[in-house]
């Protein structure tokens, strides 16, 4: 992704079935979304909802996997932005008491925070 060859990283995604099935959808629904954001972003984006989808799924399906919660303000952060995505954070913090400050502090704002902004289409 850092070379910006998202033709390349698609085919190798789609031919490499030996990926954990999740993050290997995940990671190919980004990459689509990052070569189609310029071009179409509603369909560009419609990559970003799928990948939503399916966190929230597994969410449900396993809810004591905090992790997951990163996949998903991950995707948060593609479409909203860092700081929209920060204040869900907060958000999810004020009103699930499950988890503790430093999983909301240092996992989730930090991840979100320290991901590289050149990354991200909507600052």
């Amino acid at each position: 992704m850092n070379l910006n060859k998202y033709d390349e990283l698609e085919k190798l995604l789609i031919e490499d079935e030996n990926i954990n099935t999740y993050y290997r959808k995940n990671t190919l629904n980004v990459v689509r979304y990052l070569k189609n954001f310029n071009r179409d972003k509603v369909k560009s984006q419609s990559y970003i909802n799928e990948n939503i989808n399916r966190i929230t799924d597994s969410i449900r399906k396993s809810p004591k996997d905090s992790l997951l919660y990163g996949d998903y303000f991950a995707m948060r952060m593609f479409l909203n932005g860092k700081a929209k995505t920060l204040v869900e954070i907060d958000s999810m913090q004020a009103v699930n008491k499950k988890y503790s400050e430093i999983f909301y502090e240092s996992i989730l704002k930090d991840a979100v925070k320290e991901y590289p902004d050149d990354y991200l289409p909507v600052k």
